[in-house]
This record gives structure tokens, C-alpha cells and sequence, in this order.
């Protein structure tokens, strides 16, 4: 609603609490919203926008005492040595319409 109240977008718009997924979520609804498959309204252009913040302090005592956390910072994916995991905030955003409308 706000955000797109503010830029000015007009069409459906969604708040979706998906965890760590929400671009993904995001995306896919975007995708959804643009194809043309009989089942809804079908939006000329759709963009889809993912936030994940961690905004409260309370995790990090709880995770540090388990061992949750790299004593390193740093998560070393697919690494033998790797000892933990890096909590971090993100954010995806993809625009997309429908392939049959794309011109080259």
C-alpha cells in the first residue's frame, strides 16, 4: 500500500510475510500478475520487491550462545572448514511484463 500509494502505481498490490523468501515471493507474484493464463486481471507490468531487515537486537545473545554464529563473520558456503553462519539484510527487486508483449 504506502509505497505504492507514493510512487503512484496503480493495480493490486501486496504485503506478503514470507521470512527470508520474500523476493522470491515477490518475483513470483510479479510473474503471476503479468501472464496470461485466465486466471485474474492481466497486468501490462508488474515489479516485484523483497525486503528482509533485522530489526531487533534479541537474536543475536540466543545465536551467539548456541554457536550459530561464524566465529570468522563470514559463512564460507560449500567450504570444508566452514564453523557457522552470518545473519545479514537483503533486498531483491525485479520489473517485469509479459514475454509476448517484449518488442525487440
Amino acid at each position: 500500500g504506502r509505497l505504492s500509494f507514493c510512487l503512484g502505481c496503480k493495480g493490486a498490490s501486496l504485503a506478503i510475510d514470507t521470512e527470508a523468501a520474500s523476493s522470491l515471493s515477490a518475483v513470483f507474484w510479479a510473474a503471476e500478475a503479468v501472464e496470461k493464463k485466465g486466471t485474474g486481471q492481466i497486468q501490462d507490468l508488474a515489479c516485484g520487491i523483497g525486503v528482509s531487515l533485522i530489526l531487533a537486537k534479541a537474536w543475536w545473545p540466543a545465536h551467539s550462545a548456541a554457536g550459530f554464529l561464524s566465529p570468522e563473520g563470514r559463512c564460507l558456503t560449500f567450504d570444508a572448514t566452514a564453523t557457522g553462519h552470518a545473519r545479514m539484510e537483503a533486498t531483491g527487486c525485479a520489473v517485469m511484463r509479459n514475454k509476448a508483449d517484449v518488442v525487440d
